[in-house]
């Protein structure tokens, strides 16, 4: 059993992290949070006893702590993660890790890849049996090379998102960093060498609720990537390969659909001749959720293990991107998304 400190007590750690750690029979010793009503509201539904409470980092012994998790604000996950690594404890941070790469996103990544402790960012989706099925196919070619990529993300957002996301000095960003990264690391997951070629949101100044990423694959083949808080566009993403169309929906995670064509095309209507099937990829590699899966491989790494599906290089080159992105924006023009 392992000794947690936990840095935030929103809902990202109450409702997402929390469930898989109690089940794993993790103990929490310390909750470090602003707002005191969080840890007891937390504390008092749990009926956790001994929860030590800190509203300050600074003021945390960190003797008997082994492991980090960081649920704090985007803006404070660097900051805090370069105060940490003096405390030589193992960290967790929820993505991303950075949110302005071009101030000191090398430095600390170099600090992180020379430090003795395991360090893991939040990309759960990359444990996805889904994720990992579509990679063997890319990998493996049997539909022949990608020609193209489409994902989207896109719903009508709550009129009670926290302020966490919509305060830029904490968020550091709107849809884009917050769920615009997820989709950038699924890019580097299966195809790794991407680079920017144009972005576009409507900040105006504040932070984008609407963004357009177009990222291109060394080989060649476009991806794009349309993100919406204001409009229904799905949440799912399209593979389009030489001799097959690949979808992957997050509304069903283990489900992915697979349309085989028997020529070469990039404009393929339904009445042509195909072949369409679905494959129920659960067991797949991951016998849990991606989510408790993420977890289960920061274990095996603190006893010594490599990373296998976690890649720290990987969780800084998406901060690096989405930085590039706000650097270079445009002006998201009203037909966008098509």
């Amino acid at each position: 059993m392992y000794k947690f400190l936990v840095i935030g007590c929103g809902n990202i750690f109450t409702s997402f992290h929390y469930p898989i750690l109690k089940k794993l029979n993790q103990r929490i010793i310390g909750i470090v949070e602003p707002k005191k009503e969080n840890y007891t509201t937390f504390c008092e539904k749990e009926n956790l006893l001994n929860v030590a409470y800190f509203q300050n980092i600074n003021d945390v012994s960190f003797d008997e702590t082994d492991i980090v998790l960081i649920c704090s604000p985007s803006a404070f996950h660097a900051e805090t993660i370069d105060f940490l690594i003096s405390k030589n404890v193992a960290i967790f941070c929820e993505k991303p890790i950075i949110t302005n790469y071009k101030s000191h996103g090398d430095e600390l990544k170099n600090k992180l890849l020379n430090y003795s402790k395991t360090v893991q960012v939040g990309y759960y989706r990359r444990f996805s049996n889904a994720t990992n099925y579509v990679k063997q196919l890319i990998d493996s070619e049997v539909f022949g090379h990608v020609n193209s990529v489409t994902m989207k993300g896109g719903w009508p957002a709550k009129s009670d998102l926290p302020n966490s996301i919509t305060d830029k000095k904490l968020s550091g960003g709107g849809i884009t960093m917050d769920y615009g990264s997820h989709f950038i690391d699924h890019c580097l997951f299966w195809f790794n060498n991407i680079e920017l070629q144009e972005y576009a949101d409507d900040s105006g100044g504040g932070i984008e609720v609407n963004s357009q990423i177009k990222l291109k694959h060394s080989s060649g083949f476009p991806i794009q990537i349309d993100l919406s808080w204001t409009n229904f566009m799905g949440n799912f993403i399209q593979i389009n390969f030489e001799k097959a169309i690949v979808f992957l929906g997050f509304n069903n995670p283990h489900n992915i659909e697979i349309i085989e064509i028997n020529y070469q095309s990039q404009n393929i209507t339904l009445s042509k001749d195909i072949s369409r099937k679905n494959f129920e990829t659960t067991n797949f590699k991951f016998i849990n959720s991606a989510a408790e899966s993420q977890w289960e491989e920061f274990y095996s790494r603190m006893d010594g293990q490599n990373e296998l599906i976690s890649n720290l290089n990987d969780a800084f080159e998406v901060s690096r991107i989405i930085s590039e992105c706000y650097e270079n924006r445009k002006k998201l023009i009203l037909s966008w998304g098509n």
